[in-house]
């Protein structure tokens, strides 16, 4: 039988939304209460390191991928756990090599990068309707910190929930007995679905592209106020 939502789950939905609005409007009314470009689209250039690495880390994940993660895993096995090992490296050269770029150039989004590389054409194709809430760029980045704290708490509580049905071990060994543990499969053979070296090669070029070039990762990296606190 179908679960439905209940009176508790629609209040929970209603108080994390009117959070959610709340921060926004918030910072629509403080500080210079959004009147600048640079406040609005940049914090002024003077937010945190730490919301900032928070809504960034938060941004790169979803639903899709809260789910759909261990559920790929439950199937084909942990060999995916290997792209966190290309998560680093991507990471590194976006910072070292991509961030010095933006900063250098002194803009405030990645399109205007690509203004000044490749042509006002360019940079009209590629962008979208890119907007933020009324609150600016603080308020998209304290939103997600909120938001991303909600989800990752969800993910403990199932973990311990887990682990108090069955044991710690015993999640385990379920693992193991079904074949599920697999790290470093040296296979050359492109038709496996997953290897060391594809995982590997997924994890350092899906990391450099959303470090190194996405625009909602960019302007949050610009609104720190310094090359070495966006490369921190």
């Amino acid at each position: 039988m179908a679960q439905l939502l209940g009176i508790v789950d629609y209040i929970v939905i209603a108080i994390t939304l009117a959070l959610s609005t709340l921060i926004g409007l918030y910072f629509r009314f403080s500080g210079g209460r959004q009147k600048t470009t640079n406040e609005f689209l940049m914090g002024n250039q003077n937010v945190h390191i730490l919301p900032v690495a928070v809504s960034i880390i938060a941004t790169s994940l979803s639903s899709v991928s809260v789910l759909g993660v261990p559920a790929e895993m439950y199937l084909h096995g942990t060999q995916y756990v290997i792209t966190g090992l290309g998560i680093p490296l991507g990471g590194l050269l976006a910072a070292y090599g991509f961030l010095p770029v933006f900063y250098e150039m002194q803009v405030s989004t990645a399109y205007q990068y690509l203004e000044k590389r490749f042509g006002k054409t360019i940079r009209t194709f590629v962008a979208t309707l890119y907007t933020f809430l009324t609150g600016g760029l603080k308020a998209v980045v304290w939103t997600v910190v909120f938001q991303s704290a909600l989800m990752y708490l969800a993910m403990v509580a199932l973990i311990v929930k887990i682990s108090m049905m069955l044991g710690f071990n015993e999640v385990f060994d379920i693992a193991r007995r079904g074949g599920r543990f697999i790290f470093f499969e040296f296979s050359g053979d492109l038709t496996e679905r997953y290897t060391f070296w594809n995982s590997f090669a997924y994890g350092f070029t899906f990391w450099l592209l959303l470090y190194g070039s996405n625009q909602s990762t960019i302007q949050r990296f610009l609104s720190v106020g310094s090359l070495r606190k966006a490369q921190q």
